[in-house]
């Protein structure tokens, strides 16, 4: 309990669900470490269609703990197992999407000096939680945290990003690219734009900024100069400025579409479509000392 914040007599008592309270300890942002996250999506029961079965979830559990005894003559992990379950996502890129009866995100984490160990070991861990299967004996299909570790491992004895790319994740690239393609062609650039402004070694290898335009989908087609200058901007204008105001700007839920399709191309992005929009008379905020952006579906702060 020493690692929580101290509130003396005098202050203000921090008041916030349990989980978060254990999780976002005082001091961890300063302690650098690897980590390797998995999302697993939750399938139902034999026999049902609704009733959750828990039981990868045990496996991924006490594989990862057994993974960590087996290893002890030179602990590669030194630092805790965690485990969440989540809901499932209607963003686009999101490792929880389509999991309709919800997510077990479980990650390994360890110190930044055991770093030449870390690797292999990372990678048996994930080989058996790359091993499950449903109740109709379907393999489970694994997607990563994308902020974290993922790329130097590999699916099946094959690189996982070449996984991701060509089968995990094939339809949500064509689909995110030819939503970007869409917001550009009503603003001026195109993915070619994108690519030199944001781009990198492990975003070109998973092909999220190709330069072939891809097809629009009857969703995109529907979006208008209008629809996409409407971001959920609520709580991020308000994070970075408590009497700042929105004007010209639709209802919370009118400000989900936009928001919800783009806001896999990142924080920056979105925070000079912010700067755009306050150029315009679109919104209005003062500082842009914080931007909060929901990538995966939760709140997360992020310096600009």
């Amino acid at each position: 309990m020493k690692n929580l914040d101290e509130r003396k007599e005098n202050e203000k008592p921090i008041r916030t669900l349990l989980p978060n309270a254990l999780h976002f300890q005082r001091g961890v942002q300063n302690i650098r470490v690897r980590d390797m996250e998995v999302e697993l999506p939750l399938h139902a029961k034999k026999g049902s269609t609704s009733e959750r079965d828990y039981t990868n979830v045990q496996r991924a559990w006490w594989d990862a703990i057994k993974a960590c005894y087996d290893s002890v003559h030179n602990c590669p992990q030194r630092m805790p197992l965690e485990m969440r379950i989540m809901g499932s996502s209607e963003i686009t890129m999101a490792p929880q999407r389509n999991h309709k009866l919800g997510t077990c995100a479980i990650e390994i984490l360890t110190l930044k000096v055991v770093a030449d160990i870390w690797e292999p070991y990372a990678q048996q861990v994930l080989n058996k939680w790359a091993s499950y299967k449903d109740n109709d004996n379907n393999p489970v299909v694994i997607r990563p945290h994308w902020a974290k570790e993922w790329y130097p491992y590999n699916i099946d004895g094959k690189p996982w990003i070449e996984k991701l790319k060509n089968d995990t994740y094939k339809n949500e690239i064509a689909e995110f690219k030819g939503l970007l393609a869409a917001v550009g062609k009503l603003h001026g650039w195109t993915l070619a734009d994108l690519k030199k402004t944001f781009s990198n070694e492990k975003i070109a290898k998973a092909a999220l900024l190709s330069l072939k335009q891809q097809a629009l989908s009857p969703l995109t087609t529907q979006l208008n100069s209008e629809l996409l200058l409407k971001l959920e901007v609520f709580d991020i204008i308000t994070t970075i400025d408590p009497n700042a105001r929105t004007t010209n700007i639709g209802s919370r839920q009118e400000l989900l579409i936009y928001y919800r399709e783009l806001c896999g191309a990142g924080y920056s992005m979105l925070f000079s479509i912010l700067v755009y929009l306050n150029s315009e008379g679109k919104i209005n905020f003062i500082k842009a000392d914080t931007c909060v952006l929901i990538l995966t579906g939760s709140r997360r702060g992020h310096g600009v």
